[in-house]
């Protein structure tokens, strides 16, 4: 039988083992009830403490820096932290950072891989105060840095965000909402973030991103769409090229893009397009606009920023849209509508281009191309225009030669290049079949019918050349400077005008040389009557007024001399008489007598006496002295013959229908042909010049 002691002992050692086991789980409870305050009170007071250590170390990197909040709190049971109303300010770069509240979403990872893991960050109407758009690349790259370097971001929100750049400067950049949604990054991995993004800016353009942004925050890529994108804004970032431009509207955009290096020097790359854009207006010049009406606009586009300038490059295309271009410097204001009308807008490094070809809705074809290279060089301009009713450039013809257009058509081209202030270039016109309207009242300074007689060719066409220069910029005014001075010099110098039309046939001018008290056509004449024929032959909306003269010493001492030697001629008659007289022989013995009898019967009595005393010679002389004395009577019968203005009047018309009658045997019609008689002639190299009128004949 055994002890009673020894039946106890299993029972006694079970009961001490058990009071053992619930000693270790009370120390364990202990030790996690110890551990678990440790970390509520670490947790709930270390946090804020981290926070304001951190808060405390920015103040004190920078002078000028400022760091405030009101509340911070952190649970560490659900490892979610909480800011309110913190800001951070650095007066040095006026750079700024505040948000109502940010909430802080820690995963369990956090704690076990020993980085930051986040299930979810949410900020609250954060604001954002940057000096310029570089500083808000620098931001984002210091905060990749230091914070985003290893974190995994399961979920990133703003709400009720904003952000200003330079706010002192027309070239900033701002936002007055921005909502943005940030999922599944892992910096650590690699693995992109889902970025979606809502935004309006401070000139009312709504932003939509929809697409991925790389774990080193560096790249970006989706779809962008835009809405109400003032175009001011634009032409702003893209710098002084297209100033000038003084665009204004809005457009819309959706786009594929493609973003990299945004946080050194962004580069936006946008592919397969569509603009969207209605009454875009530009202001290339004053009182000058330009509206384009487009329903969708297909771009290809790449701009790479920096700290200053936007540099563009691809292009842009649209068709089918309507431009309406309003002069309101032409009396009364004109309008030009182009339909069904392309566009091309092209930028690379050496430039912007902008080439635009349409349909004007009233006829003919339009096209204009701008050339704005980068750096100083002068932009160039070019406008072509075909097929142009020329009543629709009736008020500027009016503004600036004072008759507006009645009939036609015309074709120009149109090139210049504009340096600072300075403009050169030329204008190639082509006008067909014109009209002027009918004449004002008061006098024209210059015959518009006869300058565009004197310009038409055969086939009804006027081309012109203009070339122009100013310092003032102003093409309009250089253009109908260089035009009423070509409408001037053409009709002051008509015959120079008709010179270069055939240089090298014979030289038209304003007079047909004859020979003294002569009606017939010599060689010179018929010279020049050729050289006119030719000239109205190759314009034939002029007409000629050719004007009956004679030189009323000349004529009649030259009438005087044919009627004495035509006298002696009869007088001493043989057989035969000559048909036309011949110069009297002072040497023939029948000449001296007829000249003695014509002396005594029409010249006085001492006239002859002192003439016979002063020539009286003898010896070797007598019969020098004797043929000199006959022909100072015959001057002296000359002087005294008497030629009346009938007779000087038939000679003037004489050699006018001289002329008329050789214009039309050389084709030029009756109707183009006007005498005139009882004009003054006008001197010559070749003799009397029998004066020639260039008019407008048959103008319409």
């Amino acid at each position: 039988m055994r002890p009673r002691l020894a039946a106890n002992f299993p029972e006694k050692r079970l009961s001490h083992q058990r009071g053992s086991v619930r000693r270790l789980l009370l120390l364990l409870f202990g030790i996690a009830v110890v551990g678990l305050g440790l970390y509520s009170v670490a947790g709930f007071l270390g946090g804020p403490w981290l926070v304001d250590r951190w808060l405390a170390q920015y103040r004190a990197d920078g002078a000028g820096r400022t760091a405030s909040r009101t509340t911070i709190r952190f649970n560490p049971f659900t490892l979610v932290g909480e800011i309110v109303s913190v800001e951070l300010r650095d007066a040095e770069t006026s750079a700024a950072f505040a948000a109502d509240r940010v909430v802080v979403d820690f995963a369990a990872q956090s704690l076990t891989e020993l980085r930051l893991a986040v299930r979810s960050i949410v900020i609250e109407s954060p604001s954002i105060e940057l000096a310029s758009v570089a500083e808000l690349t620098t931001f984002a790259r210091v905060a990749r840095d230091t914070v985003l370097a290893k974190t995994k971001i399961d979920r990133l929100e703003v709400t009720g965000g904003s952000l200003v750049t330079a706010t002192d400067s027309a070239r900033g950049f701002g936002l007055s909402q921005l909502d943005l949604l940030l999922t599944a990054l892992d910096a650590s991995s690699g693995t992109d973030g889902n970025l979606t993004l809502d935004a309006v800016t401070t000139a009312g353009t709504s932003i939509s991103i929809d697409g991925l942004l790389t774990a080193n925050l560096d790249n970006a890529g989706g779809r962008i769409q835009l809405e109400e994108l003032a175009l001011e804004a634009v032409v702003s970032r893209l710098g002084s090229p297209i100033d000038a431009a003084q665009p204004s509207g809005y457009l819309d955009l959706a786009a594929d893009f493609s973003a990299r290096s945004l946080l050194n020097t962004p580069i936006l790359e946008i592919t397969d397009a569509s603009l969207d854009f209605s009454n875009l207006s530009l202001s290339p010049a004053s009182g000058l606009t330009v509206t384009i009406d487009s329903a969708a606009t297909n771009a290809d586009l790449v701009a790479a920023a920096d700290d200053e300038d936007l540099d563009l490059s691809g292009r842009i295309e649209a068709d089918d849209i309507r431009v309406t271009i309003r002069d309101a410097r032409a009396t009364p204001p004109q309008s030009f509508i182009l339909d069904d009308t392309a566009l091309l807008a092209t930028a690379d490094d050496e430039g912007l281009s902008l080439i635009l070809g349409g349909r004007l809705l009233d006829a003919g074809n339009a096209a204009l191309t701008v050339r704005v290279p980068r750096g100083p060089a002068a932009r160039s301009v070019s406008i072509e225009a075909s097929n142009v009713p020329a009543t629709t450039l009736s008020a500027y013809v009016r503004d600036t030669l004072g008759r507006r257009l009645a009939a036609g058509s015309a074709e120009l081209g149109l090139q210049y290049s504009l340096n600072d202030s300075r403009a050169d270039g030329s204008l190639q016109l082509s006008v067909r079949d014109l009209a002027f309207a009918q004449r004002r009242a008061s006098a024209e300074p210059v015959s518009l019918e006869l300058a565009a007689a004197l310009l038409e060719d055969a086939d009804g066409v006027i081309d012109l050349e203009l070339r122009f220069a100013t310092s003032t910029g102003n093409v309009r005014d250089a253009l109908a400077d260089a035009l009423a001075a070509r409408i001037a010099a053409t009709t002051q110098t008509p015959f120079d005008t008709l010179a270069t039309l055939a240089p090298d046939r014979g030289r038209p001018s304003g007079a047909v040389p004859f020979l003294p008290g002569d009606a017939s056509l010599g060689d010179r004449a018929l010279a020049s009557v050729e050289a006119l024929a030719d000239a109205l032959t190759a314009r034939p909306r002029l007409g000629i007024r050719v004007y009956g003269a004679y030189d009323a010493t000349v004529d009649r001492e030259a009438l005087a001399r044919q009627q004495i030697e035509l006298h002696v001629a009869l007088a001493t008659a043989g057989a035969s008489l000559e048909a036309r007289p011949a110069a009297v022989n002072f040497s023939s013995p029948r000449a001296q007598d007829v000249l003695e009898e014509f002396a005594g019967e029409r010249l006085p009595a001492d006239r002859v006496t002192a003439l016979a005393e002063r020539f009286l010679c003898d010896g070797e002389l007598a019969n020098v002295c004797e043929r000199v004395y006959y022909e100072q009577i015959f001057n002296a019968l000359v002087a005294n013959e008497e030629i009346g203005p009938n007779m000087l009047n038939r000679l003037g018309r004489f050699r006018a229908q001289s002329v008329v009658d050789a214009l039309r045997q050389r084709g030029i019609a009756d109707e183009r042909i006007e005498l005139v008689t009882g004009n003054s002639v006008v001197e010559t190299p070749f003799g009397i010049g029998l004066p020639v009128e260039l008019v407008a004949a048959t103008y319409r």
